[in-house]
């Protein structure tokens, strides 16, 4: 599934380093989820950058098959 136009110049895989200590601009990932679907885009400190991919990928995900091949639409 191709979700964006574009090619990132950016490195695979990232490495996300977890602190201690939150800094200004930056969010920390909720300890209470397991799981997560990180957007990067090689933008720092800007948020809403994520949002047209969300879109996207939530538009898929509904457009998908169950096992009985039945889609959610």
């Amino acid at each position: 599934m191709k979700l964006s136009p574009f090619q990132s110049e950016g490195l695979r895989p990232a490495n996300y380093r977890i602190e201690k200590k939150q800094k200004p601009n930056e969010i920390f990932l909720d300890p209470n989820h397991s799981h997560f679907i990180l957007v990067d885009n090689a933008t720092q400190h800007k948020f809403d950058v994520e949002i047209p991919f969300r879109s996207k990928l939530e538009k898929e995900i509904a457009h998908m098959k169950t096992e009985t091949g039945e889609s959610k639409f």
